[in-house]
């Protein structure tokens, strides 16, 4: 078996991050094919970042193929029981509101390795941040008309007690809607726990 790269220890097939820092152990080949939460197959890596990986999942229903988003967290936040608590609740809480502007959840939990799972529609489109990379500056009637739809959702979210703290364009996913335009949906709720713990990580 071969040892990580980054602890220099070796790792069961069953772990996709390093149990001791946190980091990939070459994401990719050693997640594509496996199974989560009993019922989803991973068959692609879409990104990574320093919560964790964004990955395409798969579940068979009824004979046919339903495609899926799965955020996976690097294992060392299963540590701070708290903050996992809270991410796998608020994700749960605000994703089953069906408002048209909140990205859906499908199943939450943790995967063999221990790392926590949120499993989320699949969704075509790009962040609002890299929108506005691009487009800068945003017509007003646009600008505005995102704006209020992302209120929309936030108001839906604090009427089940989920209120996000750490807000950004990062976390708008904009899906073309009728006409071609841009419609938004609030995605990676309860994250703003696990970032403070990154923060207090670079800290300590």
């Amino acid at each position: 078996m071969p040892r990580c790269p980054h602890c220099g220890e070796s790792h069961g097939p069953e772990f996709h991050f390093c149990g001791k820092t946190g980091q990939p152990l070459d994401l990719g080949p050693r997640l594509i094919g496996q199974v989560v939460l009993d019922r989803f197959q991973i068959v692609h890596l879409l990104g990574e970042g320093p919560v964790g990986a964004v990955l395409e999942v798969e579940e068979d229903v009824d004979g046919h193929r339903e495609r899926y988003a799965a955020k996976m967290l690097h294992p060392r936040f299963a540590r701070d029981k708290e903050a996992v608590r809270k991410f796998l609740d608020e994700a749960e809480k605000a994703g089953g509101t069906g408002h048209a502007h909140i990205a859906r959840v499908f199943a939450t939990g943790r995967d063999t390795g221990g790392a926590p799972l949120v499993v989320r529609e699949y969704m075509e489109g790009e962040s609002l941040d890299a929108y506005i990379a691009q487009k800068a500056p945003l017509a007003v009637a646009e600008a505005v008309r995102i704006a209020r739809q992302v209120l929309d959702g936030l108001s839906a979210a604090h009427a089940v007690g989920v209120a996000n703290l750490d807000l950004s364009p990062g976390d708008v996913f904009l899906l073309k809607g009728e006409g071609n335009r841009l419609d938004p949906k609030l995605v990676d709720f309860g994250e703003a726990h696990l970032k403070k713990s990154i923060g207090q990580e670079a800290v300590t």
